[in-house]
């Protein structure tokens, strides 16, 4: 060993510029080749119509179509509930206020809020073997640690509500750390939660590294939502929804302990234990024009999951990096959904699910990225799926190469094989017809071809190209026998058919980004995508999707200045532009309608029309000052 002495020097600098690099063209996690790029929560509450929301976030992404009403997105013409939700390496319930209300898979705004939130990853297509159970794209969520050297609290008032965090060191020598934020509608603080519309949220992270032990992270998040609107006045009476009072509350709970080890310098494991819960109830009465009361509808959905993952990460060589990894889920639940068959002609309601009692899922993955030489990597893995309920089981392998043709530009190929299975309350979903008692207990997985080219070129530092060409046949789609149902079009959040998985789909087009990192306090993004999204449905023929845009087109773009005696504050100007196909839709049956009393759709015709394209612009002003 050698000990070097230094002699210190003082100079006077004019000025140290500090510029941090952050590669966002591509995912934290190390084994993504393609589909993924790092999303941050800052960035949420910059863009315009981004409400500290990753969902409303990624919008804007090529290749993801938004909702102006809620943070639902269609990913590449997919269905809104073909999308993954995780929160430290833990599948969780959609963390939405409000989710599944106004269109499955979306809600009103995110209750992941950008005081805790951490740089997270989210993908489009092509991920990795240790996701699974998505068909489209998944959101990686991770939350931060909290400052471990000083505190520091922030309130906030705003039209949504009161936003409350704090963050600081447990033990300063330690290192150990806490963060949480908790938040309120201002509607429930104002009126003492009497408002038809209320909500709440906290979320917390303790963080306690240790000398030999590894690190220790305890974390959750829990979100408390009710909304009630009563029926409308006789005489105001136009359609049957003007005769429904419809009570709702909605709570979900994630929280866990993570542990990582670090064996040496090539190997560490990270291993978790968490727990889920997430209960809605829906009880819904309807006026007749009688004066009488009708129970319409009584939806209770109560369930627990109990996870248990860990994996093994280990660089072999200098070349090879091995990730494999177990997941073990139980399923607790308590299903009971009754609903009426017809609304508008006042029928009492019918049992249309029901269960009780438990189930688990089973899952194991390996996945390797492998320098093949100095321009050409792979990444090669296989994933499973074992679900106890009916013994369905899946084997999906996933390769993707990425050949760096030269310093700055890149081109990915990728294919995997994906699978989904269906929310739980479908599997219980029966019907007794002459005398044979026909159920959905047997579904098996939903499962998608995805094929994928991305190419990128870094035309600056700071300024990034991408051409994404794609191409995703969908199978095993469950159907409703002889009528044009399918779940890809499915968006209420009760399901009253009986299935089979003879359905297909297919979904094919291009992406293009032109994003200007943020650079002297100036940001932009372009994007645009052109595709196509197709179904068959349980008669057998092939249609339009219900998500069928046909293109979409974003721009966005911002600028920040530092004011103030000693430039501390900030003033934030933004601004978002968007246009997007029009949705398609049914055709409305007019005979049906008159003889029920009701609006009955034509499914001879399912989406053969379109709505109109969607134009909308926002606008963001912000002003910060800091003390």
């Amino acid at each position: 060993a050698l000990d070097i002495s230094l002699e210190e020097e003082a100079q006077r600098l004019s000025e140290v510029v500090v510029l941090p690099q952050s590669n966002k063209d591509t995912p934290l996690n190390s084994m993504a080749l393609t589909g993924g790029r790092m999303i941050n929560m800052e960035e949420a509450g910059r863009f315009a119509n981004g409400f500290d929301d990753p969902a409303r976030l990624v919008s804007a992404f090529a290749g993801v179509a938004g909702n102006v009403g809620t943070n639902s997105i269609a990913i590449r013409g997919n269905s809104p509930q073909f999308t993954q939700w995780r929160m430290e390496g833990v599948e969780i319930p959609n963390p939405t206020h409000f989710a599944d209300m106004g269109d499955l898979g979306g809600g009103i705004f995110s209750a992941l809020s950008s005081q805790v939130m951490g740089n997270s990853d989210f993908y489009n297509g092509g991920f990795p073997a240790e996701y699974n159970n998505a068909l489209s794209g998944v959101f990686d969520m991770y939350m931060r640690n909290g400052n471990n050297q000083r505190y520091e609290h922030t309130f906030q008032v705003g039209l949504l509500g009161i936003d409350l965090a704090s963050e600081g060191p447990i033990n300063k020598k330690q290192g150990s750390s806490y963060i949480f934020n908790y938040r309120l509608s201002n509607t429930q603080l104002a009126t003492g939660g009497a408002t038809n519309l209320s909500y709440q949220d906290l979320a917390f992270k303790l963080n306690f590294p240790t000398r030999n032990a590894g690190t220790f992270s305890i974390w959750g998040l829990g979100l408390a939502d009710q909304e009630r609107s009563e029926a409308k006045e006789p005489e105001k009476w136009e359609t049957y929804g003007d005769r429904l009072s419809v009570d709702t509350k909605l709570a979900k709970l994630a929280g866990g302990l993570t542990h990582r080890y670090t064996f040496d310098e090539n190997t560490y494991m990270k291993s978790s234990l968490a727990a889920t819960y997430a209960r809605d109830h829906t009880f819904g009465n309807q006026q007749t024009t009688g004066g009488q009361t009708v129970d319409v509808a009584d939806v209770l959905n109560n369930k627990w999951d109990i996870v248990f993952n860990t994996y093994l990460n280990k660089r072999i060589n200098t070349r090879h990096v091995n990730r494999t990894g177990i997941t073990i889920t139980g399923l607790l639940y308590d299903l009971d959904y009754k609903v009426s068959p017809d609304y508008g002609l006042d029928k009492p309601m019918e049992q249309i699910s029901r269960g009780k009692g438990e189930s688990s899922v089973l899952s194991a993955y390996t996945t390797s990225m492998i320098d093949l030489n100095e321009h050409l990597t792979a990444s090669i893995g296989l994933t499973s799926q074992f679900f106890t309920l009916n013994n369905n089981w899946t084997l999906e392998p996933r390769l993707a190469l990425k050949w760096k043709m030269t310093p700055g530009q890149s081109l990915g190929l990728s294919y995997g094989l994906y699978s989904r299975r269906e929310r739980l309350d479908y599997y219980f979903v029966e019907r007794v017809d002459n005398g044979v008692t026909e159920s959905n207990k047997y579904l098996d997985f939903s499962r998608s071809h995805h094929f994928g080219l991305a190419y990128h070129k870094k035309l600056s530092p700071l300024l990034s190209l991408k051409v994404e060409p794609y191409y995703q046949y969908l199978y095993n789609m469950p159907v409703e026998d002889g009528t044009s149902f399918s779940i890809i079009n499915h968006a209420i959040f009760y399901m009253d058919r009986i299935l089979k998985n003879d359905g297909k789909g297919k979904n094919y087009g291009v992406d293009v980004t032109l994003e200007k990192f943020m650079d002297k306090g100036f940001y932009y993004m372009m994007s645009g995508s052109l595709f196509k999204s197709k179904y068959m449905g349980g008669d057998g023929i092939w249609r339009d999707t219900r998500l069928d845009k046909g293109y979409l087109v974003n721009f966005l773009t911002g600028k920040e200045w530092l004011v103030g005696k000693q430039r501390q504050n900030m003033f934030n100007l933004n601004v978002r532009l968007f246009l997007h196909g029009g949705n398609r839709y049914t055709p409305i049956d007019e005979e049906r309608s008159k003889e029920i009393k009701d609006i009955a759709l034509d499914e001879t015709k399912a989406f053969s029309e379109k709505y109109d394209p969607a134009i909308n612009a926002d606008l963001s002003l912000s002003y910060k000052m800091n003390k």
